[in-house]
C-alpha cells in the first residue's frame, strides 16, 4: 500500500514534503504529523505535530486520530479521535487542509470529484515540518478495540473521563492527607499508584509510557507524606524527600522508554529560554503576595539556609521533570495542545489541601505558563530555572524582607 499526498495548501515556506510514502507491514506502527520525529512528515501548517497513527494488524491497515487540532476525515466523514478504523485502497484522507489518498502498489485511482471546499482552519503553531494523519471513517469501518489491539481501560481511549478521574483522585488524596487524615490520603495515593502500575503492565507498548509517567506524581506525594520530617529538625532534612523523589522519577523514566528529546532535554531557543527563566521573578513575587507562605528555613544563617536552597532546587527540578517532562512528553503525542491544560490542572491538584483557593489558582496559572513554554520550545531548561527562581523568591528571599 502507498500513501499519496494530493494537496498541501499551507506548506511551510522552505519545507519539502514527499508526494508518496510506502506503507509496508514490516513496520506495524507509523506516526504521521508535522514534527520531524514522525515516521511520515507533512510540512503543512494545518497538520498537527502528531496527527494520527497508521497501524498494520494481521495484514489489515488501521488508523486512529491522535486528537489533532484540525481533525481528520475519511472519504469526507469525520473520524472520532483515538478510535481505530479500517483503511482500504482508494480511501481519501483529509488532515486539516491536506488531502491524502491510499492506493495499492502499481495501481492508480482517480480522485473522486467533489465541489470546492471552503475550510475555516484554526492556526496551528509553526514548528518543524511534518504532517499528522487523519482518522475519519463510517461506522461500518470501525473496529472494536479488542480487534485493534488496544485495552478497554486505556487512558488513551477515554482521555477526558480518565483524566478527570485521575485529577479527582489526586485532589482527594491531597485534601485527605493534609486536612482530614494522613493515613487515608496515603491509602488513596497508594491505590492510584497500584491501579496505574497494574494497567501499565497490561497495556500495549505505546500506552505504557503514558501510564508509567502518571505514576510519578503519587510516588512523589507518598514520599513527602511518609517521611517523618516533621518530627525532626526540618531544614537540614528538607532536601531528603526531593532527592528520593528525583531518584524515583529517574527510575520511572528508565522504564517508560521515552527519549531525552521527548522529555525536554534539547538545546536551542536560547533567547526564549532566557525570557522564560526570567519570568520566575514575576511568578515568585506574584506567588508570595498571593499566598504569603512562611519562611522555609529555621533561621537566616548559612547552615539553615543552604539545605533549604538545595531542597527547593531539587524539588523544582523534579516537579518540572514529572509534570512538563514525563507527563507532557508522554501525552503530547496523543493529546496535542490539550496536554498543557492537563499538566496545569495536575500542578494545581498536587497542591490541593495545602493551599487555599487563591493558591490553587496561582499554581494553575503558573502551570499553564510553564507548560506552554515547554510545549512551544520543546525544552525544560527555561521552565526548571523559572520554577527554581520562583520557589526561592516565595519561600526564602521575600519572606526574609516582608
Amino acid at each position: 500500500m502507498r500513501l499519496l499526498v494530493v494537496q498541501t495548501p499551507r506548506l511551510i515556506p522552505g519545507a519539502k514534503t514527499p508526494q508518496e510514502y510506502l506503507l509496508l507491514p514490516d513496520k506495524p506502527s507509523l506516526l504521521v504529523g508535522r514534527q520531524l520525529t514522525n515516521d511520515i512528515i507533512v510540512a503543512d501548517k494545518t497538520v498537527s505535530r502528531h496527527h494520527l497513527e497508521i497501524i498494520w494488524r494481521d495484514n489489515d491497515l488501521l488508523m486512529r486520530d491522535l486528537g489533532s487540532e484540525n481533525g481528520t476525515s475519511l472519504n469526507s466523514q469525520p473520524v472520532k479521535p483515538f478510535y481505530p478504523v479500517a483503511l482500504h485502497s482508494g480511501d481519501q484522507l483529509r488532515l486539516g487542509g491536506v488531502l491524502l489518498r491510499l492506493e495499492e502498489l502499481g495501481v492508480t485511482f482517480m480522485p473522486r470529484a467533489r465541489p470546492a471546499e471552503i475550510l475555516e482552519l484554526k492556526e496551528v503553531e509553526q514548528e518543524a515540518p511534518g504532517l499528522e494523519p487523519v482518522h475519519s471513517t463510517t461506522p461500518s469501518n470501525a473496529l472494536p478495540y479488542s480487534e485493534a489491539g488496544f485495552s478497554l481501560t486505556s487512558l488513551l481511549q477515554f482521555p477526558r473521563i480518565s483524566a478527570l478521574i485521575y485529577l479527582g483522585l489526586l485532589t482527594l488524596a491531597g485534601i485527605y492527607s493534609v486536612s482530614i487524615k494522613l493515613e487515608l490520603g496515603l491509602t488513596l495515593h497508594l491505590l492510584l499508584l497500584l491501579g496505574l502500575t497494574l494497567q501499565a503492565a497490561l497495556s500495549s507498548e505505546r500506552e505504557r509510557p503514558v501510564l508509567l509517567a502518571l505514576t510519578a506524581v503519587p510516588v512523589y506525594h507518598m514520599l513527602i507524606l511518609a517521611l517523618p520530617l516533621s518530627s525532626i529538625l526540618s531544614t537540614p532534612w528538607y532536601p531528603v524527600a526531593p532527592l528520593i523523589g528525583l531518584l524515583a522519577t529517574l527510575m520511572i523514566i528508565s522504564h517508560t522508554g521515552l527519549s531525552l528529546d521527548k522529555l525536554g532535554f534539547r538545546r536551542g531557543y536560547f533567547f526564549q529560554q532566557t525570557l522564560i527563566a526570567a519570568s520566575g521573578l514575576v511568578l515568585g513575587a506574584g506567588g508570595y503576595f498571593l499566598i504569603r507562605p512562611a519562611f522555609l528555613a529555621d533561621s537566616k544563617n548559612l547552615v539553615s539556609f543552604a539545605p533549604a536552597v538545595v531542597g527547593l532546587l531539587l524539588n523544582s527540578l523534579n516537579a518540572e521533570l514529572v509534570l512538563r517532562g514525563l507527563v507532557q512528553g508522554a501525552l503530547a503525542e496523543c493529546w496535542g495542545r490539550k496536554v498543557i491544560l492537563f499538566s496545569a490542572l495536575l500542578t494545581a491538584a498536587a497542591e490541593a489541601g495545602t493551599y487555599p483557593l487563591p493558591g490553587l489558582v496561582y499554581w494553575l496559572l503558573s502551570g499553564l505558563w510553564l507548560g506552554r513554554a515547554v510545549y512551544k520550545t520543546g525544552s525544560l531548561t527555561g521552565a526548571v530555572i523559572a520554577h527554581t527562581i520562583a520557589s526561592l523568591m516565595m519561600f526564602l528571599v521575600l519572606p526574609s524582607f516582608f
